[in-house]
């Protein structure tokens, strides 16, 4: 019979194992970008579907503000503030912003998700 400490042990071996394989099952997404963002909007997460779709390697956009996807009119009309407050007061917000691609003029208009998936952490899909 394990001691309570090789069942603690083999319990954090397990947790570890499943949080090592749903990253690699988010990471592994290529038609949705799934990231998750601290409470003040930083991206902390990047999957290979936000790469291929916003256009950011995950070098390029980890601890960057989410707001570098809004067009500046959003931005000074405080868009990304008011989503963040209101995913944080409701548990989720959507909407359809007009993002900005990376070092271009085009813009598109894509559903966005905005979720509270626990006390100060908020994850985003497009």
């Amino acid at each position: 019979m394990p001691t309570p400490i090789q069942q603690a042990s083999s319990s954090a071996d397990e947790a570890v194992k499943a949080n090592v394989a749903f990253r690699l099952l988010v990471d592994a997404v290529q038609d949705y970008a799934i990231f998750i963002l601290d409470p003040d909007g930083y991206v902390l997460t990047w999957n290979s579907g936000a790469r291929a779709i916003k256009g950011y390697t995950r070098e390029e956009i980890l601890g960057k503000h989410f707001s570098v996807f809004y067009p500046q009119e959003a931005m000074e009309n405080h868009w990304p503030e008011r989503e963040l407050a209101l995913a944080e007061k409701e548990g989720s917000v959507a909407c359809r912003p007009v993002s900005a691609l990376p070092a271009s003029t085009e813009r598109f208009g894509t559903l966005v998700e905005l979720a509270r998936m626990a006390p100060g952490m908020l994850t985003s899909h497009y």
